[in-house]
C-alpha cells in the first residue's frame, strides 16, 4: 500500500521528491513481513498455547526509520520530519512485549530490521 509509512517514503524517494512525515517523535514496533511470517510458523510449530506477541519488541522513532532510509537510499535531505501534522488521537508509544515469543517459542528474526529495509527499498517499483 502506498500510504504505508515505508512504502509511502521508498516511492518517494525513488522518484526524486521529498518524503513529507510527522514529526516522527511516536515510537513504533516494526517487523518486517517475512518475520512475521517466520515467528507465526514457529509459533504454530511450538507447544506455546495462549496470547502470543508477533513483533519485534523494540521501539523506534518513526523519525529513526526515516532516517535509515534516508541514508540507505543516500537521500537523508529528501526526508520531510514536521512536513506533515501528527494525527490527532495517535498514541505516542506502539511496543509489544515480545517475552513468550522469545522466550517460549524461541523466536528471533532472521534479520536485522535494516537489512529488511535495503529488501524493501530493492524490491519497491
Amino acid at each position: 500500500n502506498e500510504r504505508r509509512f515505508v512504502k509511502s517514503i521508498i516511492t518517494n524517494l525513488k522518484a526524486g521528491k521529498r518524503a513529507p512525515c510527522s514529526s516522527g517523535a511516536q515510537l513504533r514496533d516494526f517487523m518486517h513481513a517475512n518475520d512475521v511470517g517466520a515467528a507465526f510458523a514457529a509459533l504454530l510449530l511450538s507447544d506455546v498455547t495462549g496470547p502470543v506477541n508477533i513483533a519485534s519488541g523494540k521501539a523506534l522513532t518513526l523519525a529513526e526509520i526515516a532516517a535509515t532510509i534516508g541514508e540507505l537510499m543516500e537521500r537523508p535531505d529528501l526526508i520531510g520530519l514536521g512536513d506533515l501534522p501528527n494525527r490527532p488521537g495517535e498514541p505516542a508509544r506502539i511496543v509489544a512485549d515480545i517475552e513468550r515469543l522469545a522466550i517460549e517459542v524461541g523466536f528471533r528474526p532472521s534479520a536485522s530490521l535494516k537489512t529488511r529495509l535495503v529488501d524493501c527499498i530493492e524490491n519497491t517499483a
